[in-house]
């Protein structure tokens, strides 16, 4: 029998080692290129698998800061749809996710003097691609609450805009 052992790793990680055993024939060539090759692929599927790992875990983080932020997160498409918000985003506007997401906020009969400042600073940051930041007020006179919104654009692969993030506070 023979063992062939190849070191599996890659500039810093290192996964081990990688080995076969087998008899040994005269007639056949040592395989050590096959077996060199077999081992950089097994650490670029491992280093893949663990980058994959590690982009699971930061999601999860992420999902649970947004879920639980007491400001009203959004992200809206080029068409001022929603694409998505968080449950402090939908409890401010009193609907169900499901009523709210792919509907503009003058589709679902927001105040018009707020949809018309809300719209324009999104509309502003899709045009520039520079984020701005907004204030506005709901409700009426001594029930009035103030409130401060940042907005900043979301670009995708390609680095063409695709819409707008929008984290908004309560500063009464």
């Amino acid at each position: 029998e023979v063992v062939y052992a190849v070191p599996v790793k890659a500039g810093s990680s290192d996964w081990g080692w990688m080995a076969t055993v087998g008899p040994l024939e005269k007639r056949v060539f040592t395989g050590r290129e096959t077996l060199n090759q077999w081992a950089a692929l097994l650490t670029v599927a491992l280093d893949e698998a663990d980058a994959a790992d590690g982009v699971k875990k930061l999601e999860r983080e992420l999902r649970a800061i947004l879920e639980t932020s007491p400001d009203a997160i959004a992200r809206y498409d080029e068409q001022l749809r929603y694409a998505y918000l968080n449950a402090t985003a939908a409890g401010a506007i009193g609907r169900p996710l499901e009523q709210i997401v792919g509907r503009t906020d003058h589709e679902l009969g927001r105040d018009a003097g707020v949809s018309g400042i809300w719209e324009a600073g999104l509309r502003q940051v899709l045009v520039t691609g520079t984020a701005t930041e907004v204030e506005f007020s709901e409700g009426v006179a001594n029930e009035a609450r103030w409130y401060e919104a940042r907005m900043v654009p979301q670009f995708d692969d390609n680095g063409a805009i695709s819409g707008v993030l929008t984290s908004t506070r309560d500063i009464t």
